[in-house]
């Protein structure tokens, strides 16, 4: 059961992901989330 849960959070953790990469900011030629890895 843990094992489905843990599957089914991943999946859903790389869909957002996925949705997140989709947004740029109009001033910076990146997408937020590779904006986010790069200022930690």
């Amino acid at each position: 059961m843990s094992a489905i849960i843990i599957t089914k959070n991943t999946e859903l953790m790389q869909r957002v992901i996925d949705e997140i990469k989709t947004c740029f900011d109009p001033e910076i030629p990146v997408d937020i989330w590779e904006l986010d890895s790069f200022m930690n």
